[in-house]
C-alpha cells in the first residue's frame, strides 16, 4: 500500500514518548521501504525483527508504527515509536488477546524516509501462555540535547540503570570544535520522566554554538542488565546552549540543638558534603560575630521528614547560654545547586540555654512549697538497623538533686508526633538507659519523666527519632527537644 502520511497530524495524536514529528525536509524513497518484518508474540509483548533495506545512503534510524486495526490507504497508525538505528525492537505492556498490526519505516540523516508501509502487514496477538519475553537488546542513545549551558538531556531507547558509584564517569563529552573534553560533574536519571529513559548530565559551562559529542560507556545498562554496546548507537551530537541554568539550591529549614556540643541542621533537599565539610558552616554569636564556635565534625543525617541526607549533624566546641547565628555557604545538593544565599542562615539558642543550666525557673513548685524533681539531662538516642528492623538505645543522666526524691522514672513512646503517649516502661530511680527493640520505619517520640513518692510527675524531656526505610548508614542522633515547654528562642533570619 502507498504510504500517504501527514506527519504534522502525528504530532497532534496522543502518542508514546518517541512519537514521530516531521523529519527534516526530504523525499519519500522506495529504496528505504522495509518489507521483511516478522512479529513474534509473548505474554504482554511482541518482538519485531527486520532486515535493513538495500539503500546506497546511510540509514539513520527506524520508526515502528502500530495499531489494533489494519492500515488502509490514506490512513495513519495510532501509535509510533522511533527506535533508533536497530533491526529489532520489542513492544511491552501490550494487552493480551488483542491483535496488533505493524509497519516499520526507515529514514536517513537527510530526512528522506520510506515511501510505503510494510507489506505484507505483519500482525501478532500477545497471550498470557505465550511465554515471557527475555530482553537481550542493549539500550541505545536516541538523542542528546542541551537544556542550558550546564545541563544536557540524554534520551535512550529504553529505561536505563546508571552505575551506583560515580555515574558521571559513564559519560564522555567532547567539544567537536576544540577536541577538548567537557567535564561531566554528575549524571542522574530524570525523575520527571516516568519511563526512566532520560538522563540529565551536569557539566562545566558549554561554549554556545559549539557542537559537542556525548559518548556513553558500557557501565550503563537496561533493566535486564544488558550493557550499551560500544560503537553501536552509543553517542549523539548536541549544540552548546547560551541559556543560564535555573537556580534551585537547598534551603536551611531548621537548626536544632541536640546538646551543648551538637546541632542538627535540616534542609529541604538532600545535600552533599565536601572533603572538608567544616568549611561550609560558620557558627557565631548572634550579638558578636567575632566570637565563633569551632566546627569539630560534620556528618549526614535524615531530616525530620525522613529525607536521606536532608540534614547534617554538626559537632561544635562547647556552646554557651547565648543565641548563635548559623551560616551555610558553598554547600551543594545532589543536583549540583548551591545553597540558596537568601535562606542559608538560622538563629538558635546555645546548648547551655536549652539545657537549662542552673536557672531557677527549671524547678516546678508543688503547693507553693516543695520543688518537684528535675527532669533528666542529656537525653540521647542511638539507632541500629539489624535484620530489617530498628533498635533504639536511649540514654540520659538523672540529676544528683533527684536522689532520694524520685521513686520511679516513666518512659513514654508516641507514634503520632507527640499527640498521645503510651507508657513503654516503668524504671527504677537510678536507671539511665533503655533499649527499644523491633521498631519499623517511622517517626517515634520518646519522653522520660520523674515521679516522686506522692505521684507528682515532671513535664519530661523529649527526643524525636526518625527511622528510615533502608536503615544502614544512619548515625544515632536525630532530633532532641530538651525540656518540654521551654522556650528555645530561635528564629529565621
Amino acid at each position: 500500500m502507498k504510504k500517504i502520511l501527514a506527519y504534522a497530524l502525528a504530532s497532534l495524536l496522543a502518542l508514546p514518548l518517541y512519537a514521530t514529528t516531521a523529519l527534516a525536509a526530504g523525499e519519500m524513497l522506495e529504496e528505504l521501504d522495509v518489507t521483511d518484518v516478522t512479529a513474534t508474540a509473548y505474554d504482554s509483548a511482541i518482538r519485531l525483527e527486520w532486515t535493513a533495506p538495500e539503500y546506497d545512503g546511510e540509514i539513520a534510524g527506524y520508526q515502528v508504527w502500530y495499531d489494533t486495526t489494519p492500515i488502509d490507504e490514506g490512513t495513519e497508525y495510532g501509535n509510533v515509536q522511533d527506535v533508533g538505528n536497530v533491526t529489532s525492537y520489542t513492544l511491552t505492556d501490550l494487552e493480551n488477546g488483542t491483535a496488533y498490526y505493524f509497519s516499520v519505516t526507515a529514514y536517513d540523516a537527510e530526512g528522506n524516509e520510506s515511501f510505503n508501509w510494510t507489506y505484507p502487514e505483519p500482525s501478532a496477538t500477545p497471550m498470557a501462555d505465550a511465554g515471557e519475553f527475555e530482553d537481550v537488546d542493549p539500550p541505545q542513545v536516541y538523542e542528546a540535547e542541551a537544556l542550558n549551558k550546564e545541563e544536557v538531556k540524554v534520551v535512550f531507547t529504553e529505561a536505563v540503570v546508571l552505575p551506583e558509584d560515580y555515574p558521571e564517569n559513564a559519560f564522555y563529552v567532547e567539544d567537536m570544535e576544540t577536541i577538548e573534553p567537557l567535564r561531566v560533574i554528575d549524571a542522574q536519571v530524570d525523575e520527571e520522566d516516568e519511563t526512566g529513559e532520560t538522563v540529565i548530565l551536569l557539566t562545566d559551562p558549554q561554549t554556545p554554538g559549539n557542537n559537542y559529542s556525548v559518548t556513553v560507556n558500557i557501565d550503563v545498562t537496561d533493566k535486564a542488565g544488558n550493557p550499551i554496546v560500544s560503537g553501536t548507537a552509543d553517542f549523539d551530537v548536541f549544540e552548546g546552549s547560551d541559556l543560564e541554568r535555573p537556580e534551585n539550591g537547598p534551603e536551611v529549614m531548621d537548626a536544632e540543638v541536640i546538646d551543648e556540643t551538637h546541632v542538627l541542621v535540616s534542609f529541604d533537599k538532600a545535600v552533599l558534603l565536601d572533603v572538608d565539610p567544616a568549611v561550609n558552616f560558620v557558627i557565631t554569636e548572634e550579638d558578636d560575630d567575632l566570637v565563633s564556635l569551632e566546627i569539630m565534625e560534620v556528618s549526614l543525617e535524615v531530616n525530620a521528614d525522613g529525607l536521606e541526607d536532608g540534614a547534617v549533624l554538626i559537632t561544635t566546641s562547647e556552646q554557651g547560654d547565648v543565641n548563635y547565628m548559623l551560616t551555610v555557604s558553598e554547600l551543594y545538593d545532589a543536583d549540583g545547586f548551591v545553597v540558596n544565599p537568601e535562606k542559608n542562615t538560622f538563629v538558635f539558642a546555645g546548648g547551655g540555654m536549652s539545657m537549662g543550666g542552673d536557672d531557677d525557673d527549671d524547678d516546678d513548685v508543688i503547693d507553693g512549697d516543695v520543688p518537684t524533681p528535675k527532669d533528666v539531662a542529656n537525653f540521647m538516642a542511638k539507632k541500629f538497623y539489624e535484620a530489617e528492623q530498628w533498635r533504639v538505645e536511649l540514654s540520659w543522666n538523672v540529676p544528683s538533686d533527684n536522689v532520694g526524691l524520685i521513686m520511679e522514672q516513666v518512659l513514654y513512646m508516641s507514634e503520632n508526633k507527640g499527640e498521645d503517649y503510651k507508657v513503654k516502661a516503668s524504671l527504677e530511680p537510678e536507671v539511665e538507659e533503655y533499649t527499644v527493640e523491633d521498631l519499623m520505619a517511622g517517626e517515634y517520640w520518646f519522653k522520660v519523666t520523674q515521679k516522686d513518692d506522692e505521684g507528682n510527675e515532671t513535664d519530661g524531656d523529649i527526643i524525636k527519632v526518625v527511622l528510615s526505610e533502608t536503615g544502614p548508614g544512619m548515625a544515632g542522633l536525630v532530633l532532641v527537644s530538651l525540656g518540654l515547654g521551654r522556650v528555645f528562642r530561635k528564629k529565621r533570619v
